[in-house]
């Protein structure tokens, strides 16, 4: 599954890696990192729910980055322009991505994440989830997303 967290802003790879350090440590998620020079870094979160290992790769992308790709780089959602902070093609677990996706819309409320390039949740949706019971099996598709 495709994974993007989205932003109005740019951020620093610093920052950004803090923030989903910071989340990982809260939700449990062990998490390891991979330096790519002035590309960004790569990070690996896991962790072990009952059912299953999950796993998913994060690519933070860098400011040049986002510059240099912009064309690619900038999503519209609502009428609005995002950038592109994280990216990632490596994700499968829904509930890793529920658990990851709630903790970060939690911090940073006007970010948005969008699961396979159509698909956007913002903090209202998940934490519209929670009120109704949280994650269940499927939660990103219809008719849970709606």
């Amino acid at each position: 599954m495709a994974v993007l967290i989205l932003s109005k802003t740019i951020s620093e790879v610093k920052s950004t890696l803090d923030l989903i350090l910071q989340i990982a440590n809260t939700c449990d998620i062990e998490s390891s990192v991979e330096d790519l020079s002035n590309q960004g870094k790569d990070i690996l979160l896991s962790k072990e729910y009952e059912d299953q290992d999950a796993w998913m790769y994060l690519g933070i992308d860098s400011v040049d980055w986002v510059a240099e790709f912009s064309e690619i780089a900038n999503i519209h959602f609502t009428g609005l322009s995002y950038n592109r902070l994280v990216a990632t093609d490596h994700a499968k677990y829904d509930r890793l991505i529920y658990d990851f996706a709630l903790n970060y819309l939690k911090l940073r409320p006007d970010d948005v994440i969008c699961l396979h390039g159509s698909d956007f949740f913002t903090h209202a949706h998940l934490h519209e989830l929670e009120r109704t019971g949280g994650y269940r099996k499927d939660w990103c598709y219809p008719p849970y997303r709606n």
